[in-house]
């Protein structure tokens, strides 16, 4: 065959790989007659390459398109080459990059054994291993792998594996060996001194174990301008001072910190669900339900986030919206329930159950939440309030009892028991344990509130006729709300029973201004009125009551007895 013109040769690079995973390229000269086979040896599309049984050119591409960090295409790629050729080390490493940089952790976990078996004890593979199982938190593994990678790489004289300090010091520290997590931090800092990661865990190691001062010190220490993050950011600084202050009850630097946070790190589902968890902790429900909604949005499938969220609607009473928030959780979350747990999360679920009236299965709900974690102070109070409501009340004042003696400070737990002796008519003890809870975490915000319970002792003051005490606590719940309703007429109730029945009807207006459809309150209106003579008001209150309830017994007895004394004046 005539060979083409020299001048007209063109040449044409094809990458190909060798039997020893070695890149070779070959070049071929083509002139103007071949440009049809050139471009038949330039790369072709990926799925048109499949028919392919070649594994060098497979496991070159494996190679090539890794170093490219063309990950969805190189996956492809290396899963061919190792269903052509299972014990190529190269290849295992090329794939366990890959789902490494994806963080598909439990695949690169499985690459990463795959590798150890072909060239065991590798420093790297191994940290990178530690790493992956300390995403998955599982923490035991991932720290022998860290130690196993430390060890290797000190015996052999190569540098220490990136981050495989780091991670040794965060898995001592999730499995709660605190000082040795010390110790670690302090010498992962030692080695790299702007490293602001560790430096931010070491404040949070010292803080869990009480040394305050050295904390902030380290806090501060990692928040400098010149720390190195790690392709991190100053978030997790901040968000870990965030958490130290509010160890230490400093709620107004804990915000500030977590605003701070967010400042760096705004699609950070978990940073707005600590921020809505503190808001919440404050009392402040409606702002901390914007935290939990940004929070779920970002992370829809967080059993975590979507936990929270229906924990702050069950504080707002937002029931219907809370039991969604908890059946998702349950139904289409990731099953990881964080810090609080997944007895919090039956419990939470039980709650919403309770205020949708449905106890017998808050009851079921709740059991479950107590057999995770039978020192509860919220399920067993929860558990009161389900039999409480089922009419059961010995085994109700059993549980309410159970909630006290776990967590004293329990206002939750003495205002059930106040609630329940009250029932059974048990007014001196109903009295007491509506003082313990104004002591207790209601102060911080908890529910019920502060409002609530001084409601309740105000109640339970008037059923003992003692009227001045009743008129105390009914002043002390308007004070803190002054909107509130019920506040106000159980001050109207209070004055009625020391017959101060002009300040009883002011008070009753009150009442009426935030709540006009009870009948109720304008029954009380009426029967104050007509103590003060004014019978023509007080008919007109009756009726209005009536209106709104018309078998309204009081105040069907007290409009016959103001008629009465109407009509011989007409």
């Amino acid at each position: 065959m005539e060979q083409p013109t020299p001048v007209l040769r063109e040449r044409v690079s094809v990458v190909t790989r060798n039997r020893n995973c070695r890149l070779r390229r070959y070049r071929w000269s083509v002139g103007p007659l071949l440009w049809g086979l050139a471009f038949a040896l330039l790369p072709l599309p990926l799925k048109a390459q499949e028919g392919l049984q070649d594994y060098d050119h497979w496991a070159g591409l494996c190679q090539s398109l890794t170093q490219q960090k063309q990950y969805e295409d190189a996956l492809k790629a290396c899963d061919q080459a190792i269903a052509l050729n299972t014990n190529d080390p190269q290849t295992w490493i090329d794939r366990s990059t890959i789902v490494f940089a994806l963080a598909k952790h439990s695949d690169a976990v499985a690459a990463f054994n795959q590798v150890l078996k072909l060239k065991p004890d590798e420093p790297q593979i191994l940290a990178k291993r530690c790493i992956s199982l300390f995403k998955l938190k599982n923490y035991e593994p991932a720290l022998k792998d860290c130690e196993l990678a430390l060890q290797v790489a000190d015996q052999r004289g190569q540098s220490l594996p990136d981050q495989a300090w780091y991670y040794r010091s965060a898995a001592l520290f999730k499995l709660e060996r605190l000082e040795e997590a010390l110790a670690a931090y302090d010498w992962a800092t030692h080695i790299h001194s702007r490293d602001g990661r560790a430096w931010a865990d070491r404040c949070q190691v010292l803080a869990a174990l009480k040394q305050y001062s050295l904390a902030f010190q380290s806090c501060d220490r990692a928040l400098r301008g010149d720390s190195d993050w790690g392709g991190s950011s100053p978030a997790i600084g901040w968000s870990q001072l965030a958490q130290l202050h509010r160890q230490l009850g400093d709620y107004n630097q804990a915000l500030k910190g977590y605003d701070k946070a967010l400042a760096f790190a705004p699609k950070d589902s978990q940073l707005w669900s600590q921020q809505g968890i503190l808001l919440d902790q404050l009392g402040e429900h409606q702002q901390a339900q914007a935290s939990h909604g940004f929070a779920v949005t970002l992370a829809p499938t967080s059993s975590a986030a979507l936990i929270q969220q229906c924990a702050n609607a069950n504080q707002l009473r937002q029931f219907e919206m809370a039991l969604a928030s908890c059946e998702k959780a349950f139904q289409e979350g990731d099953g990881d329930w964080g810090e609080a747990g997944l007895e919090f999360a039956w419990s939470q679920r039980g709650t919403a159950l309770i205020g949708l009236g449905r106890f017998e299965e808050a009851l079921t709900s709740i059991d479950r939440a107590l057999a995770l974690t039978p020192k509860d102070a919220h399920s067993w109070s929860a558990r009161a309030l389900s039999l409480w409501r089922l009419g059961r009340f010995d085994e109700a004042l059993d549980a309410a009892a159970q909630g006290v003696d776990v967590d004293p400070q329990s206002s939750l737990a003495w205002f059930n028991q106040g609630r329940i002796l009250t029932t059974l008519g048990k007014l001196e003890e109903a009295v007491a344990a509506y003082d313990q809870a104004l002591k207790g975490d209601a102060n911080a915000g908890k529910q019920p509130t502060l409002v609530e319970i001084w409601i309740n002792q105000s109640a339970a003051y008037w059923r003992l006729e003692d009227y001045g005490q009743a008129l105390s606590a009914a002043d002390q719940a308007v004070a803190l709300d002054a909107k509130s309703d019920r506040a106000w007429y159980n001050k109207a109730l209070a004055l009625m029973g020391l017959r101060s029945y002009s300040r009883a009807v002011t008070a009753y207006n009150k009442a009426l201004a935030f709540n006009e459809k009870n009948a109720d309150y304008w029954t009380g209106k009426g029967i104050a009125l007509k103590a003060l003579g004014n019978f023509p008001e007080a008919l007109a209150s009756l009726e209005q009551a009536l209106s709104l309830n018309p078998n309204h017994s009081l105040a069907l007895l007290n409009q016959e007895r103001v008629k009465k004394q109407i009509e011989p004046s007409q």
